[in-house]
């Protein structure tokens, strides 16, 4: 090997040491503090709207209890919605919260229309439903309950002494003696025995009365005493004794179909469901924009069943 290339290689090779050693300690830390870290993870913040589902926050420590909440729809004989009932039975707050949600609610539809809860919910799925209702209320639902009369007729009789009260005195023509009542040109003509009156004040209801009920239902468009059963006896049927009890709600599931609450989720919540009377009540009134107003406000109303539910 001639001695100017061995003088060259011997040159090549001390210029690599001490690039490499500049790269190590200089320019390496200088680009460290250019760049700084990523996060391991980040948190982005969503706008939530009442088109949404919402879901329950989460919590950082698991904590011990169980959470129980539902949505009842209750429909008239013909198919109409005209009630709808949130509950939620919370162990670990020790809370048992429901509202009894306005039908005449509007929310978006799928094409982006404002439509009124009992219309859009008509002809849905449970599921579906209780999509819409977590998200008129900002919690979640995972539980629901479709029911018709004659179901809400089952559910009465397990109750012993159910009662209703009548606000004001309720009369009309018995569909049975609708035909020969019609013949009749003039009205005060018809006679009284044609008629069912029901009187004002508490009554007991029993399988006689709740078909009456149903029965003036049937010409009234907005189904006032249809609600008003489906109400009472959700009010009553946590504390009755005759639903109070292991036994009734299994009993009644053969007698409900439309249903996601099987024997399994019976078996699972039965401890806290009949805690109406137990746990602090509270009672969500769907709230509006000011007194004066008709119109709800969706932002008061997630405020308001938080709040119910003690967080």
């Amino acid at each position: 090997m001639s001695a100017s290339l061995r003088n060259f290689l011997i040159t090549f090779g001390i210029c690599l040491i001490v690039f490499g050693l500049l790269g190590r300690f200089v320019v390496y830390p200088l680009i460290g503090e250019i760049t700084p870290g990523i996060e391991e993870s980040t948190i982005s913040e969503e706008t939530v709207s009442p088109g949404d589902i919402l879901s329950e926050p989460e919590v950082s420590a698991p904590i011990e209890g169980d959470i129980f909440t539902a949505v009842i729809v209750g429909k008239s004989s013909d198919g109409q919605v005209t009630s709808i009932i949130y509950f939620r039975a919370n162990e670990i707050t020790k809370r048992f919260s429901y509202s009894f949600i306005p039908i005449d609610l509007k929310m978006v539809n799928s094409v982006g229309v404002d439509v009124p809860l009992r219309l859009l919910i008509a002809d849905m799925q449970g599921a579906e439903i209780a999509q819409k209702i977590s998200a008129a209320t900002g919690i979640t639902i995972n539980h629901y309950c479709i029911l018709g009369t004659d179901e809400l007729l089952e559910v009465s009789g397990k109750m012993t002494n159910p009662y209703i009260d009548i606000a004001s005195e309720i009369k009309y023509i018995n569909p049975e003696r609708a035909t020969e009542a019609a013949l009749y040109e003039n009205p005060d003509e018809i006679p009284q025995e044609f008629y069912i009156n029901i009187g004002q004040g508490r009554k007991e209801l029993n399988a006689e009365l709740f078909k009456q009920l149903i029965d003036f239902d049937s010409g009234n468009q907005n189904k006032t005493q249809t609600k008003h059963l489906y109400e009472t006896i959700f009010m009553q049927f946590f504390t009755n004794p005759g639903t109070k009890n292991d036994s009734a709600p299994y009993q009644l599931l053969s007698k409900i179909t439309n249903t996601n609450v099987n024997s399994a989720v019976l078996d699972e919540y039965i401890d806290i469901l009949f805690t109406y009377d137990v746990y602090q009540l509270e009672n969500v009134v769907y709230p509006t924009k000011s007194t004066a107003s008709s119109t709800y406000d969706w932002e008061k109303a997630v405020k308001a069943f938080r709040t119910a539910d003690g967080r």
